[in-house]
């Protein structure tokens, strides 16, 4: 099930069904040949792009595939008969000769591929949780499919996937909570499992009530009462006796708390064990189930991470009043990422109307590839404007100067926090570069709560000028930044009135309108020099950067635009 019906990672566990509406919004032969590579045999996206039939051995009746993993390494990937059949039929209309790569493209292309029929099947479903489908999550169908669906020994998942240690399968599996492990003792040998009635009649009510509390999340206008909601609305029904929110990284209890679970939700604070499962649960953007230990009786508590984006808003804690299995921690970890998403809605909201706002200024010379690449070239830069791209990565455009491009980007060749570099223009006053960085002080700021608002470089140290909400907690954002960056210090803070521009009812209520595909698109657009006369970035040069194909790109634009446009002149009119 996909983010907006459950899942726990990403952009959410895909069944046979979501797999299925996948592969019908393939709109080509090779895209249909990528997805099934990869979600039925178990692919890197690297290891698609050097697949030939060449490599394809029968053994009896099933088929083999030599899989050349680089540098040498190869393994034997099962290869199931309709997908070789596939394989052999595309070859046969594309003309691919046996010896010749069947997908004669890079890794990255791979992924924008995934990513073009994700956005596709998003639109043919309305499901917008489909564009944040990647390969990872094939990959994740595959595991699970093998481990769970087909029950296989985990010995010939890890021979014929991309693995080599145990605990890499675990990543993409749900932890087996008290339910589980009774009902897999209690199956004889070679008996499937069942769910009972009472099994179903649970499920349903589940997914009503969160159904109709995710339906409320969205009249509070705080974030207390966003937490109160996503408490009171599922504690003290035929599901859950109680409920809480908690911030494992906070000393100061509980921020939310509904029904007779006091003693349980204090415990989780002094019992070392479930501390520990509720922190793996946050880092992990996870559910988990732990056991904590009361004066007279251990009690099963659920614990649902909040992530959206880069930010984990802590983590909704349920006493739940039977055993959680793994479809409803699925529906569980939707419910957590539609808390979370109200949290930021809130704080993003807050922050944009505020009169007032917090501004940080920090500085650091850890190892960045700005900080070192201004000190290696005795340049300078200076951000331009961010924006979000998949698997955590953010778009920087950046104006260098002092130096040419040319050395610059071959830095960035090397560097081990740059997944792609280029030159958007070179003019007198400095070059312009789009740079998709993994790591930067300014994810770590975003990713604590923070809005950028200035970036410099040079001489090896990295300033950063941020704001987040008045109300904030100072030392919490800037620990979470050092936890990145441990040479980071805070050189000025202080409180500052919004700017007429920032508070602009305009962009307020442009705010919630956008997708954040939309708002990303946009944003990479506009930095990118999209809209200049001539055009400083090509359609298909914004389309690699952001990682779609030219035809979803414009799609992504005309309705952004239509709804900037909507926002103006409906303001106008007011």
């Amino acid at each position: 099930m996909l983010a907006d019906e459950g899942c726990t990672t990403g952009a959410g566990v895909l069944d046979a069904a979501d797999y299925e509406r996948l592969r019908r919004a393939a709109e080509t032969h090779r895209e249909d040949v990528v997805l099934r590579l990869c979600a039925e045999v178990g692919l890197l996206p690297a290891e698609v792009t050097r697949v030939r039939l060449v490599d394809v051995t029968s053994h009896g009746r099933h088929f083999l595939l030599r899989v050349r993993e680089g540098e040498g390494a190869t393994r034997e990937a099962y290869l199931p008969r309709d997908v070789e059949h596939a394989l052999r039929k595309y070859a046969e209309s594309a003309g691919v000769a046996p010896d010749d790569p069947l997908v004669d493209v890079s890794p990255r292309r791979v992924q924008m591929l995934v990513a073009e029929v994700a956005a596709g099947a998003a639109d043919a479903t309305g499901r917008a949780a489909f564009e944040s489908v990647s390969s990872r999550d094939l990959r994740q169908y595959f595991v699970r499919d093998l481990l769970v669906r087909r029950r296989l020994d985990p010995r010939v998942v890890l021979a014929v996937g991309p693995y080599d240690r145990p605990e890499q399968l675990a990543a993409h599996l749900d932890p087996a909570d008290r339910e589980a492990v009774v009902a897999a003792f209690e199956r004889r040998d070679g008996e499937t499992p069942r769910r009972s009635a009472g099994g179903e009649a649970r499920l349903r009510t589940v997914a009503t009530l969160l159904r109709e509390a995710s339906d409320a999340l969205g009249d509070p206008t705080t974030a207390d009462g966003v937490r109160r909601v996503a408490c009171d609305r599922v504690a003290g029904t035929s599901a859950y006796r109680g409920a809480a929110v908690v911030d494992p990284a906070s000393t100061e209890g509980p921020t939310a708390v509904s029904g007779p679970v006091g003693p349980t939700v204090a415990a989780l604070s002094s019992d070392e064990r479930a501390r520990a499962s509720v922190e793996a649960a946050v880092e992990e953007r996870a559910v988990r189930t732990t056991a904590v230990d009361g004066r007279t009786s251990t009690t099963d508590v659920t614990v649902v991470a909040l992530p959206h984006d880069e930010t984990v808003y802590g983590a909704l804690c349920l006493v739940p009043t039977r055993p959680v299995g793994g479809v409803e921690r699925d529906l569980l970890a939707t419910y957590g990422s539609r808390v979370a998403a109200a949290l930021a809605g809130v704080e993003h909201r807050r922050l944009l109307l505020a009169d007032t706002v917090t501004e940080l200024t920090l500085e650091t010379d850890d190892e960045t590839f700005l900080g070192t690449t201004a000190a290696a070239l005795d340049c300078s830069f200076r951000l331009e404007g961010l924006a979000p791209v998949g698997g955590g990565a953010l778009l920087h455009y950046v104006t260098l100067r002092g130096a040419s491009p040319d050395a610059a980007l071959e830095r960035a060749a090397g560097a081990p926090d740059v997944e792609d570099a280029r030159l958007v223009s070179d003019r007198a006053d400095g070059a312009s570069l789009e740079l998709v960085l993994t790591d930067s002080p300014a994810q770590a700021l975003v990713a604590r709560g923070g809005t950028v608002r200035d970036l410099t470089a040079s001489g090896g140290t990295v300033r950063l000028v941020g704001e987040v909400a008045s109300d904030a907690t100072v030392r919490e954002v800037v620990g979470g930044v050092r936890e990145a960056y441990p040479r980071t210090r805070l050189v000025a803070k202080h409180e500052r009135e919004r700017s007429a521009r920032d508070a602009e009812p305009f962009a307020a209520g442009l705010d919630g309108g956008l997708t954040d595909r939309q708002a990303s698109v946009l944003r990479a657009a506009y930095y990118a020099g999209y809209f200049e006369w001539p055009r400083e970035s090509t359609a298909e040069e914004l389309a690699d950067s952001v990682g779609v194909s030219s035809p979803t790109l414009h799609n992504h634009l005309r309705r952004a635009q239509q709804k900037l446009l909507t926002a103006y002149l409906d303001e106008g009119e007011d």
